[in-house]
C-alpha cells in the first residue's frame, strides 16, 4: 500500500547579523538611515519588522513581485 502524503511549510525567518545577535538589526530602520549591510536592497522593497522575535525582513512593495533581496529584483 502506497501512502502519497504532503504537508505544507511555513518558513518563519528574520534578518539578523552575521553572530546571530539582532542588536544591530533589531527593527527596521529609518529610510534615511539604512546601515551597511541592509538587506532590502530593491529600490521597490520595504522593511516589515520580525514577529518571531528581532530582526525584520523585506517584502517587494504593493505593485510588484520578485526578490527583495536583489537590487532590481522587485
Amino acid at each position: 500500500m502506497e501512502l502519497n502524503r504532503r504537508m505544507p511549510v511555513w518558513l518563519d525567518w528574520a534578518i539578523r547579523d552575521r553572530h546571530g545577535n539582532a542588536s544591530s538589526v533589531a527593527s527596521c530602520p529609518a529610510p534615511e538611515k539604512k546601515p551597511a549591510g541592509y538587506a532590502c536592497v530593491s529600490a521597490n522593497s520595504e522593511c516589515v519588522n520580525s514577529t518571531n522575535g528581532p530582526g525584520y525582513y523585506c517584502n517587494c512593495s504593493n505593485g510588484y513581485e520578485g526578490n527583495p533581496y536583489d537590487k532590481d529584483g522587485c
